[in-house]
């Protein structure tokens, strides 16, 4: 499978300036050395603790590496940029730990973080990394480097880009892509390479040509090599020593085995990491037994073990240490996701719970049968609808009452009626504002309560009595034209209703329903059934004046004149439909 030689990068050329999280995380590839003076200047938070953990990673210290990379994946919010790269820095941890399977779900979750949060770079160097690490067989592996490839292409990362065609070429090779694609993927990589990131498109030769001298074309690995600059102009140490070994074995491999001593030696000139300098060393072994000194040779070779010993057995504890920090937060892990899941049970239990709750409410105040609010609920909100009623800002109450509806019953039966009571309820419903409280007060009679008009309406407008009643003439009009019809769709005869309204001043629906209740009887009375009295007002406070019923020909105590009362409104009787034929 594909090593991980070319990881993912980001750059920008703005040393200068103060560093931030942002740019920092920027600079992991392009300049380790600036990366670490970053971290280390960093204000602590989950961001800074994600990071120091990167630097960890970059010292191969794993133990400490990945125990920081689970703190601030913990504190970091789920669904952010920066937790998703928490998740795919403990995820590549976890490749060097060999823990396969859980490296696997943190890379894909960190994938999937990347594609929430909208960020293309992240996505691509996530797929790349998760195609390279050794999951997949080769042709999954190139299907991710390919997706990888266009993300990043679209979010205009060159480096990136150049980074994905490079493993594309060396996992064509394995999958039998035919040299020409092949060739011309690597091509395009160096050539994106050598615009935007020249010790990355170093590197690439250098790695291009080891490859090419591992299977002994060393005319290819010549001119793979032929524009590489000399070793002491490259900036970065790590490019430096990656530049002088590869010219040392091209040079080797040529018969000149003092050029690539005085290379070696060159580099050795500097403090290397431990891991270059074994490199370093073993190459350096090789050309001097090429020249005969095998004193030198041995010498060096020792040297080069005895680092490799040293980094094995210190990655080796490393590594021990790591993995004993994964298995001890390993309960946590566990028992935070039981929390979770348990937090997402309440959490959906609660949700419905609410709506049954809704549910109960909503079957509590509205009537079954017409949808309308049933006569607990206008109980109730009455008072609060009536409250701000007075002799300036009347409150409206209708009372209607369906003509024959026990005959429509025992004629028609009783589902046919219930039809009945469903049509004339949404037909009410659809002529009333919103506002008005509109329900089912018993059997075929109902209740619409207008509450009074705020009182930055116009005074003529908050002083008619007869709005109510004239929004009931339209539906009036509508329902003298609807063609009534029972439970299975057969057609009913004319439906008429009486109708009584009453102005309200005072609080009390008890006084308006009484009101009201003698104007619908007054207009039963009339010679045509859609006929409506709009009735007086009651005019004193319910505390002073208690309402209770009386006959329709008296009026009750609380709608008696008080001396502060407007005039009397006369009681209006008006033709609602036409005769009857």
């Amino acid at each position: 499978m594909v090593t991980v030689r070319y990881a993912a990068l980001r750059w920008r050329h703005d040393l200068g300036r103060r560093v931030g999280p942002r740019r920092a995380w920027d600079l992991r590839y392009e300049d380790p050395e600036q990366f670490a003076r970053a971290v280390r200047g960093l204000p602590r938070s989950p961001v800074a603790t994600l990071l120091r953990g990167r630097l960890a990673q970059v010292h191969l210290a794993w133990d400490e590496a990945l125990r920081l990379a689970i703190e601030a994946e913990r504190d970091l919010s789920d669904g952010t940029l920066w937790h998703a790269r928490a998740m795919e820095v403990i995820g590549n941890i976890l490749v060097v730990l060999q823990q396969d399977d859980a490296a696997v779900t943190y890379l894909a979750a960190a994938s999937d973080d990347y594609d929430r949060v909208g960020d293309q770079v992240g996505r691509a160097s996530s797929l790349q990394n998760r195609a390279i690490l050794g999951f997949r067989t080769d042709q999954e592996a190139l299907q991710m480097l390919l997706e990888a490839l266009e993300l990043a292409e679209t979010a205009g990362d060159d480096g990136l880009t150049g980074t994905i065609l490079l493993n594309i070429a060396e996992a064509g090779e394995r999958l039998g892509m035919p040299e020409p694609a092949r060739q011309a993927h690597l091509e395009q990589a160096l050539r994106v390479l050598r615009g935007s990131w020249h010790d990355g498109y170093v590197k690439a030769r250098c790695f291009q040509a080891d490859a090419l001298l591992a299977r002994g074309d060393v005319e290819g690995a010549a001119s793979m090599l032929l524009d590489v600059p000399d070793p002491s102009t490259i900036l970065t140490l790590e490019a430096r020593c990656a530049v002088a070994c590869t010219l040392a074995e091209l040079a080797l491999r040529q018969g000149d085995p003092e050029r690539g001593i005085s290379l070696m030696r060159e580099c050795l000139g500097e403090q290397l990491p431990a891991f270059d300098e074994q490199l370093v060393r073993r190459t350096l072994s090789r050309c001097l037994e090429a020249t005969g000194d095998l004193r030198g040779a041995l010498d060096e070779a020792r040297l080069s073990a005895e680092l490799q010993a040293r980094q094995l057995g210190e990655a080796s504890t490393t590594k021990a240490r790591a993995l004993d920090v994964w298995h001890r937060t390993a309960q946590l892990r566990r028992d935070r996701q039981r929390q979770a899941a348990r937090a997402d049970r309440l959490e959906q239990a609660l949700a419905e719970l609410r709506e049954a709750h809704d549910r109960i409410r909503e079957l509590s105040i509205l009537d079954t049968l017409t949808g309308l609010h049933n006569r607990q609920h206008l109980l109730e909100m009455a008072s609060l609808a009536l409250s701000g009623a007075g002799p300036d800002n009347q409150a409206q109450v209708a009372l209607l009452d369906v003509d024959g509806f026990k005959q429509v019953n025992d004629t028609h039966g009783h589902p046919a009626g219930d039809a009945v009571l469903r049509a004339f309820a949404q037909l009410l419903r659809a002529h009333l504002p919103a506002g008005d409280l509109v329900a089912r007060y018993g059997g075929e009679e109902f209740v619409v309560v207008r509450p009074p008009i705020t009182t930055i309406a116009p005074a003529r407008d908050r002083q008619d009595a007869l709005g109510l009643a004239r929004d009931l003439d339209g539906f009036r009009q509508v329902a003298d034209i609807t063609q009534w019809r029972d439970h299975v769709g057969h057609p009913l005869p004319t439906v008429t209703a009486s109708i009584g309204v009453a102005p309200v001043t005072c609080g009390s629906l008890e006084a308006a329903l009484t009101l009201a209740d003698q104007t619908m009887y007054a207009a039963k009375r009339a010679p045509w059934r859609w006929r409506a009295a709009a009735g007086r007002g009651c005019l004193g406070p319910a505390r002073r004046y208690p309402c209770r019923q009386r006959s329709a020909t008296r009026r009750a105590p609380c709608c008696r004149r008080s001396a502060s009362a407007p005039s009397r409104p006369v009681t209006a009787r008006r033709r609602w439909a036409p005769s009857p034929p």
